[in-house]
């Protein structure tokens, strides 16, 4: 099968939409598709910003400290992401703090993630 894309970036958010045997169809933010094997996946939550920038927050409340400003399709990591709220903690590199939900792509709306 010819290669449609090659993703150079760590921890690149995927959706997995399909298996067979030990393939994984997936999808990434921009909607793009194809076949990876399953090797080539991890199993620790990533999201890529979306919007223009988020900020982090010392807590899930926006009269919170801010932590730092995020830019635009740089990628973090999800520590916890509980269902009964609109925040996610996230880490990008030594910054780690709570965004709202919005402003990046890597979790279904109301989904539960523990990290």
């Amino acid at each position: 099968y010819p290669k449609v894309w090659i993703y150079h970036r760590r921890n690149m958010p995927m959706e997995v939409v399909s298996e067979f045997d030990t393939w994984r169809k997936v999808r990434d933010w921009e909607g793009s598709e194809g076949w990876v094997h399953q090797s080539l996946l991890i199993g620790s939550r990533h999201v890529i910003v979306t919007d223009e920038n988020i900020t982090l927050y010392s807590a899930a409340d926006k009269n919170a400290r801010k932590i730092a400003l995020v830019s635009a399709s740089v990628i973090g990591r999800i520590e916890d992401c509980p269902a009964t709220v609109d925040w996610c903690q996230l880490r990008f590199g030594d910054f780690e703090g709570w965004a709202p939900r919005h402003g990046f792509w890597g979790i279904y709306e109301g989904e539960n993630v523990e990290g």
